[in-house]
């Protein structure tokens, strides 16, 4: 170290040795001063030196996981979303909406054919649904979760021009639970759909069970 009054340097050794003239003045590396010997300086400024590579670590250890541990588990990833192209009339008996067009089906979870969703996975999804209403007509449009009414939209269908109504809401699922989209039983009752895919049904989990 430099003693006060920076006229000496303490040495590795521990003994005082006088700081050259050509360093006074100057900025002196760590190097110079722990080890006692010149290092390269200049006005202002210190030129670092790499020192040689320490030694390699030591290796790690291999830890045997079980098989159902989650590092060996896949990702759950389940998204789904479907709409229809063309509209739906009421009938004298509740209709189970189907699809035409499918969007996205991460996982095959959605049953394209018979307009069922059903859970794989348990966890909170992520639910939303919207119809297009026809001018005269009437949309009452269930979300059915295995069987049972949980959310509806609806419209009371008195506006001379289209409307769209639309819900969202999250669910905890449980594996072979099911959602599908039902309307109601009426012939006042209609949905409205084109190629701008008005009458939609999407899901995805937004958190998996641990």
């Amino acid at each position: 170290m430099i003693s006060p009054g920076n006229k000496t340097l303490a040495t590795s050794s521990g003994t005082q040795r006088p700081i050259p003239a050509r360093l006074k003045g100057n900025v002196i590396s760590r190097r110079y001063i722990q080890a006692g010997q010149p290092a390269g300086v200049q006005r202002g400024k210190v030129q670092c030196i790499t020192g040689p590579p320490g030694p390699p670590g030591p290796p790690g250890s291999i830890v045997n996981l079980p098989q159902n541990s989650m590092a060996f588990q896949p990702p759950q990833r389940v998204a789904f979303s479907v709409a229809r192209t063309r509209s739906l009339k009421g009938s004298f008996k509740y209709q189970k909406v189907l699809f035409d067009k499918m969007l996205v089906n991460i996982g095959g979870h959605f049953n394209l054919k018979s307009g069922i969703f059903t859970c794989a996975f348990p966890g909170v999804y992520h639910v939303s649904f919207s119809a297009g209403a026809v001018p005269g007509r009437q949309v009452n449009l269930d979300l059915m979760l295995s069987g049972k009414v949980v959310a509806d939209v609806y419209n009371t269908g008195k506006n001379s021009y289209r409307d769209m109504v639309s819900r969202s809401l999250l669910l905890q699922l449980k594996p072979a639970e099911t959602l599908w989209l039902r309307l109601a039983k009426g012939r006042e009752y209609a949905l409205y759909s084109d190629h701008e895919l008005q009458t939609s049904f999407s899901v995805f989990l937004l958190y998996p069970d641990t």
